[in-house]
């Protein structure tokens, strides 16, 4: 399953701030119930990971080869189903 979130940003504001900026961070927060959002532990793998999209189509995701591209998981409290998540 695949879903798809979308927001609005205005393009002049988004082309000035590439311009002016050489770092830019995002916070973004997953709440998984029976999914996995990064990491998935049962199959060891990143496969099912979420993924983002930029600027002109360009994907950050556990493939990305650029250092600019990279995505940091400080957390991911999704890579284990416990059996309490299992009976909600």
């Amino acid at each position: 399953m695949s879903l798809q979130i979308e927001y609005e940003i205005d393009e002049i504001q988004l082309n000035y701030l590439q311009l002016l900026s050489n770092h830019a961070q995002q916070i973004f927060t997953f709440r998984c119930k029976n999914s996995v959002a990064w990491y998935d532990e049962s199959a060891r793998s990143f496969k099912k990971a979420v993924k983002f999209e930029g600027v002109n189509g360009h994907e950050f995701s556990t493939n990305s080869k650029s250092k600019k591209a990279m995505i940091k998981v400080p957390f991911d409290g999704c890579k284990v189903i416990t059996i309490s998540a299992l009976q909600n």
